[in-house]
């Protein structure tokens, strides 16, 4: 997803006043108001290891879903 992409799906975060930075853009992606507003949109098993992710104590790597592995490396089987 390019920046384009994000700003059409969330227009909530372009919304005044004017993005200084890419930081302030994250910041509005991540408040609890803007973040509500995305969720009806995720497909439920997205959301569901979303949720999932935090119990596993440590952060996983950001291409692990795409690697395809079994998840035994964080002790799932």
């Amino acid at each position: 997803m390019n920046l384009a992409q994000v700003l059409e799906a969330r227009p909530d975060a372009a919304s005044p006043p004017a993005l200084r930075s890419a930081s302030e853009l994250a910041d509005r992606l991540q408040r609890p108001g803007s973040a509500s507003l995305a969720l009806p949109r995720i497909p439920l098993p997205a959301l569901q290891v979303a949720e999932a992710l935090p119990a596993l104590g440590t952060p996983a790597p950001r291409d692990a879903p795409s690697k395809g592995g079994t998840g035994e490396a964080h002790g799932c089987r």
